[in-house]
């Protein structure tokens, strides 16, 4: 007997699998690896959600994530001893 329960969980994490190989295929650095390691690098792949003005990480902050921007903009900030901070706009997509 079809148990739609355990069908969902899987059906649902194929979606999110596929939505993050389109990602990776669309980025020129990822996109010469292999199918195999795209696939790899996908599965890892999580979607957090920011607020604007929200911190996402600060300089200095040991490096132990890789972040792509899948909708809006980012504003890098980097500190600069003789004038403060310099503030610019990464992307916007």
């Amino acid at each position: 007997m079809y148990n739609g329960i355990d069908f969902l969980p899987s059906f649902c994490m194929a979606q999110h699998l596929q939505a993050n190989l389109k990602i990776l295929k669309s980025i020129p650095f990822f996109a010469s690896y292999s199918e195999e390691i795209q696939q790899m690098i996908a599965d890892k792949m999580l979607e957090t959600p920011y607020q604007k003005g929200e911190i996402i990480i600060h300089e200095g902050t040991a490096g132990r994530r890789l972040y792509v921007i899948k909708k809006g903009s980012v504003r890098v900030s980097k500190k600069n001893c003789r004038f403060g901070r310099r503030s610019f706009l990464l992307k916007y997509l």
